[in-house]
């Protein structure tokens, strides 16, 4: 048999979704650190997901090419990442407890908020080919009024932030308008360009909402609205958007098999693979240390 048709042979014998799924990422607590985050991409377009300090779960949205393309006199400063913003979780009661569980074969994240009120339950991915993060709550009886909140980050250079330094430069505030159903936060750039957060809401009877998120960024042009505006008017069926994420993945971890007598460190290798396809793509922009999740650094 040739090492072809053999590797084919052992591919077709390896049940995947169970084989993928003991190196799964699980949290029995609600993370309350960017290091510690449950995180989704697809080499533009990121959410990372954890909790801010005063309980609220977020997804924090990013997208790996939005920069500020001033120049600065410190080279190091210039053309330098921008934040995007946060979705909070505004729950009826207050949070006690949560769990999320990262499926790496189907690349989403699932999970169970608890309140004093009831729970909801959420599920999340970034499309593995559109521009568009997914967010799907559905929520008990008690905790049918919840709200999903975007707030803005201000376009400001993080790195001063970081250091609690004079901010030498502020952006225009952005701007927020609601266009056929779909709420868009335009941040304009003063050298030019900019980005917008868009997203577009439904709600069923039973109180599940499904949002659908995306980003545009353009670097000296005002083309960041349209680019959010064509990806969310061309929103397919929920089923139909969720098949064509799962068929990407599915035929990206077979491309390679590695099985290693040490489950750790076999995990860590998947873990590793999976972060790889989400952080970049050969058609995308490179991974720098951030890749599509962005966080506030001195670097």
């Amino acid at each position: 048999m040739t090492t072809q048709k053999l590797d084919q042979a052992l591919q077709n014998n390896i049940d995947w979704q169970q084989f993928m799924a003991r190196h799964d990422l699980v949290w029995d607590d609600l993370p309350d650190k960017w290091e510690e985050g449950a995180f989704l991409g697809n080499g533009l377009l990121g959410a990372m997901i954890f909790c801010a300090e005063d309980g609220r779960l977020f997804w924090e949205a990013g997208r790996s090419d939005v920069t500020e393309h001033r120049n600065h006199p410190v080279p190091s400063f210039a053309r330098c990442r921008l934040p995007v913003g946060r979705f909070y979780l505004e729950t009826v009661g207050k949070i006690r407890s949560g769990s999320i569980r990262l499926d790496l074969w189907n690349a989403e994240a699932t999970g169970i908020v608890t309140t004093d009120a009831g729970e909801i339950a959420w599920r999340t991915y970034v499309h593995a080919q559109e521009k568009l993060i997914v967010i799907e709550l559905e929520p008990t009886e008690h905790e049918q009024e919840f709200t999903l909140s975007f707030v803005p980050a201000a376009a400001v250079n993080p790195r001063q932030v970081h250091r609690k330094e004079p901010i030498d430069h502020v952006n225009p505030a952005p701007v927020c308008e609601d266009k056929d159903g779909i709420k868009l936060t335009s941040q304009t750039l003063e050298l030019g360009g900019g980005y917008t957060t868009g997203y577009l809401t439904e709600q069923s009877v039973s109180g599940k909402k499904r949002l659908y998120i995306s980003i545009g960024f353009s670097y000296l042009k005002d083309e960041h609205k349209q680019e959010v505006l064509d990806a969310l008017h061309d929103v397919r069926h929920a089923d139909e958007l969720l098949s064509s994420h799962r068929q990407w993945w599915h035929q990206y971890y077979p491309q390679s098999f590695v099985s290693i007598p040490d489950t750790r460190m076999e995990s860590f290798y998947w873990i590793q693979m999976y972060k790889l396809a989400a952080a970049t793509r050969a058609d995308r922009p490179s991974m720098d240390l951030m890749g599509p999740w962005f966080r506030g650094t001195p670097w």
